[in-house]
């Protein structure tokens, strides 16, 4: 992808101890933003439970060689999730920027995924259609041959007034736009693909579980997404698909690496 930009992209990752994905996902991200902040920290609800305030030693390790002067590591200890991804789109806001992004630390992005968003945005820039992109993804779960289809939000207008609602939804109060108004990209080419639960990260699975209901009420287990405290089981039946597609060659290597070390 040429570097001849017209428009300025900041991006952020929030992170507590995410060290699977995290070197993919700076990766795979950095070439095409012109900042990229990594927000690490626990959140206070998760501090108060008995979490350390900062990442463990390999999540540094990873963070530690990867700063430099694009990519930024801001530590702070939030609230919660909610008001850490505030702090961030603050942090970005501040830099000037078109439009902000902000992705998970597993999380992988693709150049021609990219291409295709830069494309929309530079588009958009001066019309007042969305203020917002949600994007579609491959969400792994279990394995990394089986996924189910995500729609997240993940590219916002920077405006002053720029709100997170909860989470990564974002709105704009003083623009009259409400986390409903966001444009939709889900074409295959567009898609990123998200490792959130391969087998791996059952233990992180539970840990946010009982962080997202102690912050939010929220009970995802009640919703059947996802693995019970007493039995692993999948998502809904219906909403899996086999993967018959590519991984990223970074993640292709990393499969690799995984599958001969559980034998």
């Amino acid at each position: 992808m040429s570097n001849q930009k017209k428009i300025k992209i900041c991006a952020y990752i929030c992170l507590y101890n995410d060290h699977e994905f995290l070197s993919e996902a700076i990766d795979s991200i950095s070439p095409y933003v012109d900042k990229l902040f990594l927000i690490e920290g626990a959140w206070e609800t998760s501090i108060s439970s008995g979490a350390n305030p900062r990442s463990n030693e390999i999540t540094y390790s990873i963070i530690n060689e990867k700063i430099n002067d694009k990519i930024i590591l801001i530590q702070s200890n939030e609230r919660d999730e909610t008001s850490q991804r505030q702090k961030a789109l603050d942090i970005c806001k501040k830099e000037n920027c078109d439009w902000i992004i902000s992705l998970d630390a597993d999380e992988i992005w693709t150049e021609e995924g990219f291409k295709e968003l830069y494309e929309c945005l530079e588009e958009r820039l001066d019309k007042n259609d969305f203020f917002g992109i949600k994007l579609s993804s491959y969400n792994f779960f279990n394995t990394f041959y089986q996924y189910y289809h995500g729609l997240y939000p993940r590219v916002y207008r920077n405006t002053p007034d720029a709100v997170v609602y909860n989470c990564n939804h974002v709105y704009w109060p003083g623009h009259d736009r409400n986390v409903n108004n966001y444009f939709e990209l889900t074409s295959e080419k567009s898609k990123f693909y998200h490792y959130s639960y391969v087998r791996k990260n059952q233990d992180l699975f539970h840990l946010k579980m009982r962080f997202l209901k102690l912050e939010n009420g929220n009970d995802l287990y009640a919703c059947g997404y996802g693995l019970t405290e007493e039995n692993i089981y999948s998502i809904p039946i219906n909403d899996i698909n086999n993967f018959t597609g590519h991984h990223p060659l970074c993640i292709q290597s990393k499969i690799i690496s995984w599958n001969l070390t559980n034998e």
